[in-house]
């Protein structure tokens, strides 16, 4: 980001659509910390309510990475380092997290908080100043 912004003048933002509702997703969530990282309770339950012919729930299995002490151990809780891995590496199957307890009903849930929360940044950031207005 800091390259396209000084480099070539694109004033921009960045984020992942868990962050505007971290609050919320751990009120949401029934697995314990570990449960939502990849293809787990969260994005399966998403995905059984945006595209549930895509998900094969009878083949879901849990997965909880035994994570070091500064590692995160999901997208909600853990420690400040992060370190690069393929998901094949992580996990045989794919999963890492608990997929067993997705549920359409839960997803449609999650997925308008997580739209309304974003919706909601949206808007605001329609209103932030342009810098280039400001040179």
């Amino acid at each position: 980001m800091q390259q396209l912004r000084f480099e070539y003048d694109i004033d921009m933002v960045a984020a992942s659509y868990w962050d505007f509702a971290i609050t919320e997703i751990g009120e949401w969530r029934r697995s314990e910390v570990g449960g939502i990282n990849h293809a787990c309770e969260m994005e399966t339950s998403l995905m059984l309510a945006l595209a549930q012919d895509h998900v094969q729930l009878d083949k879901a299995e849990d997965l909880y990475l035994e994570r070091a002490t500064y590692l995160p151990a999901d997208l909600t809780a853990g420690g400040p380092v992060t370190r690069a891995a393929t998901f094949r590496e992580l996990s045989p199957h794919g999963a890492i997290g608990a997929p067993t307890l997705a549920s359409k009903e839960r997803g449609e849930a999650l997925l308008e908080t997580l739209t309304d929360r974003v919706a909601t940044f949206l808007t605001e950031l329609a209103g932030w100043e342009n810098r280039k207005e400001e040179r």
